[in-house]
């Protein structure tokens, strides 16, 4: 395996579709990398926003709409064609769910999170004509919701058999998973 690059690009490296653009000609510039990309300046912010209003049984929807509009004005100025709206459907979901229950348990909250990392890899990657693979399908924690700890072990072996199989590839970063299908926050913490 050649010499591999993991690059981190963080909220202000993908808050407009300049910047992202910079972004995508940096990854050009590498036969061998990962990037690993944060969620597009201020996401992480408006959804820690939308979990507090829907836990308050607050109005989110404009908050939300602002959200949605602000990932189609990135993709329309990046002129590519992306479907964000299972994402925005899920996450909707899960609003509607925490305002139901009036509830925002960490494991809802560590999902609720991961939703801006998940969209904005997804821009890069189309950017890019590659594809967006979800961390929680590689990074593997334990159960401690908003503090997870890392398997190393089970996480590596995930990694080297993906990099195996696609040596440019694009990211999240900062959830894993436990049994597959639970989001765990590591790293970043947003209590």
């Amino acid at each position: 395996m050649k010499n591999l690059i993991v690059a981190k690009f963080g909220g202000t490296s993908m808050g407009t579709a300049q910047s992202i653009r910079q972004v995508a000609e940096i990854i050009k510039g590498y036969d061998s990398i990962v990037a690993v990309v944060s969620a597009t300046s201020g996401t992480t912010d408006q959804l820690i926003e939308l979990g507090e209003k829907a836990l308050a049984d607050e109005n989110w929807e404009e908050s939300f709409q602002k959200l949605v509009e602000k990932h189609e004005k990135i993709i329309n100025e990046l002129e590519i064609e992306l479907d964000l709206s299972p994402y925005f459907e899920n996450l909707r979901k899960l609003l509607q769910g925490i305002s139901l229950l009036l509830e925002l348990s960490l494991s809802a909250k560590d999902r609720l999170l991961t939703f801006g990392e998940r969209m904005s890899s997804q821009v890069l990657a189309k950017l890019l004509n590659r594809e967006a693979i979800d961390a929680y399908e590689l990074i593997f924690t334990d159960n401690n919701y908003s503090e997870g700890n890392v398997n190393f072990e089970k996480t590596e072996k995930a990694i080297l058999e993906r990099i195996k199989a696609s040596e440019k590839t694009c990211h999240h970063w900062f959830c894993g998973s436990i049994r597959g299908r639970s989001l765990y926050n590591f790293g970043k913490r947003r209590k």
